[in-house]
């Protein structure tokens, strides 16, 4: 098995635990009870990014427990979500039943999706916490473009890599920002050992193992031209989807902000679309 396969493994044994609770989360209870009402989960950056997609056939790709997979269905679009732990796949499944949301939900591999499904999207679609997970990106780009029809999009909204550099014990309320972790790519993945997760960080786990890999915005923008998807757009956002450090704080816009007077100074997410032109070949 090669290492990037094992690193793999060990991240699919840490993904299934914590999709085995996350829906109970406070977190993730905020989302589900959006849906409960009738509503969506998605944060009003990603609603007005993506415009009108009514109609649209959508891949979600790293769909993990469901909740933007059925944000997508309730505002429109005919939607898909794939992800690589079995036990996210079944927990979404069950959500959207609950919910009575038709949808579908497969367990894929990314190196899989242009063969399984070949150019049958109008989107795809990816958010958060996604890129770190991934060992190859040029895997990932080609994938994602072999399942859009020509003229269909892509829409990625995630971590700024610079937000994941930061150090766990930087001084943010001091006014500083310190950096730790690598925002380039690396030769090897960055081991990572700790309890709990994004969603409920005191949470006692068992599997607390990972592997995650940096990957800057030049390796992300050149991997998708380099697949055949044309940039229509990509921008940096002061905002965060979750408290990537303890000192970021929940607004009432449902987004996460560092205090004053960092706030508004350093990029925490950002977001791509990119178009598949019509005369695309996909190698």
């Amino acid at each position: 098995m090669s290492q990037d396969r094992k690193a793999q493994e060990i991240n699919r044994v840490w993904w299934n635990e914590r999709a085995g609770f996350h829906l109970e989360t406070a977190f993730y209870q905020n989302f589900k009870r959006r849906l409960d009402d009738g509503g969506h989960a998605l944060l009003r950056r990603e609603v007005e990014e993506l415009g009108d997609i009514s109609g649209l056939d959508v891949l979600h790709v790293q769909c993990h427990v469901g909740t933007d997979t059925l944000s997508l269905v309730r505002l429109g679009a005919n939607a898909t979500g794939i992800d690589f732990s079995p036990v996210a796949i079944e927990k979404a499944r069950n959500l959207a039943e609950t919910l009575g949301i038709p949808s579908r939900f497969e367990q894929a591999e990314i190196g899989s999706l242009s063969a399984r499904f070949g150019p049958q999207f109008d989107l795809v679609f990816t958010s958060y916490g996604v890129l770190s997970w991934l060992p190859n990106l040029s895997l990932w780009a080609h994938n994602i473009a072999g399942c859009l029809r020509p003229g269909g999009r892509f829409y990625i909204i995630e971590g700024h890599p610079l937000a994941y550099a930061i150090a766990d014990n930087a001084n943010i309320e001091g006014g500083t920002l310190e950096l730790e972790y690598p925002y380039l790519a690396q030769p090897n993945p960055q081991p990572f050992i700790g309890s709990g997760s994004y969603a409920d960080r005191e949470r006692a786990t068992t599997a607390n193992d990972t592997r995650e890999w940096s990957w800057g915005l030049g390796d992300i923008t050149n991997a998708l031209m380099e697949a055949g998807l044309q940039l229509r757009w990509l921008r940096e956002h002061p905002e965060g989807f979750c408290p990537i450090h303890p000192a970021m704080k929940k607004c009432d816009d449902g987004h996460y902000r560092l205090p004053a007077p960092i706030h508004g100074r350093f990029p925490m997410t950002f977001s791509i679309m990119a178009d598949k032109l019509s005369n695309t070949k996909i190698r």
